[in-house]
C-alpha cells in the first residue's frame, strides 16, 4: 500500500517520530534544535508524512534488528531525534503535537471538540492540505472514540485531527484505505495513525 516511486520519494519527507518514554506516552512534541536551524529557509517540501509510534525509547528502535521497517524509514527520510513525549497518558501528547497545547486534557478521555488553533487549522487557512490516515477506523469522518475495521483496534485518542472542528470531516479524517497510490496526490501534511495493534504498544 505504501510503495512509492523514486521520483515521488524525493518530494516527500517522512518524519518518523518515536516516543522517548517507556511509560504509556504516545505522541511527541518536536522541539527546535541546532540541526533544525541549519535548514535553508528556502527549503520546502511538497508533502510531509508524520508517523507516530509509541512506548519505546530511541535505542530500542533505531539500530534494532527488531524494527527493520522503522529503521529503513529513518535512514531514507528525516529522523526527529529531539522529539519527546510530554508525559503520560497518550492523548495529551497527540494534542500537543497537533496544537502546541494539551487543551487542558490530562487523560485519555473522549470525545473532544476544539476550535482553538491547530496544525490542521493553520494549513487549511494557508490554502494547504492536511489529512490524518487512520488504521482500522471504520469510515472516513468517523468520530466515535473506538472502532474496528479489518481486525484492528482504532482509538480516537491517537487521532488529534478528529478533535478539531476544522479537520474532523471526511475530507481530512480518513481511513488507511484512502492512502493514495500516487504519492504526488498526498496532502501537504499527512499524519499516519496506526491502530492499537500496530503502533508498537
Amino acid at each position: 500500500m505504501f510503495a512509492q516511486t523514486r521520483q515521488a520519494k524525493r518530494r516527500i519527507v517522512a518524519l518518523l517520530a518515536l516516543s522517548q518514554l517507556v511509560f504509556g506516552a504516545t505522541a511527541v512534541v518536536i522541539s527546535q534544535s541546532a540541526s533544525v536551524s541549519r535548514v535553508n529557509a528556502a527549503t520546502s517540501f511538497d508533502h510531509v508524512v508524520i508517523g507516530i509510534m509509541e512506548n519505546h525509547g530511541y535505542s530500542e528502535i533505531i539500530g534494532s534488528s527488531s524494527a527493520p521497517y522503522e529503521n529503513a524509514l529513518a535512514q531514507q527520510n528525516a529522523l526527529m531525534t529531539q522529539s519527546y513525549a510530554i508525559g503520560h497518558p497518550s492523548e495529551p501528547n497527540y494534542l500537543e503535537l497537533w496544537s502546541g497545547s494539551n487543551q487542558g486534557v490530562t487523560d485519555d478521555s473522549c470525545p473532544h471538540t476544539f476550535t482553538t488553533p491547530s496544525l490542521g487549522q493553520q494549513l487549511i487557512s494557508a490554502g494547504k492540505s492536511v489529512v490524518t490516515y487512520n488504521e482500522s477506523m471504520p469510515s472516513d469522518g468517523f468520530l466515535g472514540c473506538t472502532g474496528s475495521a479489518n481486525g484492528g483496534n482504532y482509538a480516537r485518542k491517537h487521532n488529534p485531527g478528529a478533535d478539531w472542528v476544522v479537520s474532523q470531516d471526511a475530507a481530512h479524517n480518513k481511513t488507511y484505505n484512502a492512502w493514495p497510490s500516487d504519492f504526488t496526490t498526498l496532502p501537504t501534511v499527512a499524519l499516519v495513525v496506526p491502530n492499537l495493534c500496530n503502533d508498537m504498544h
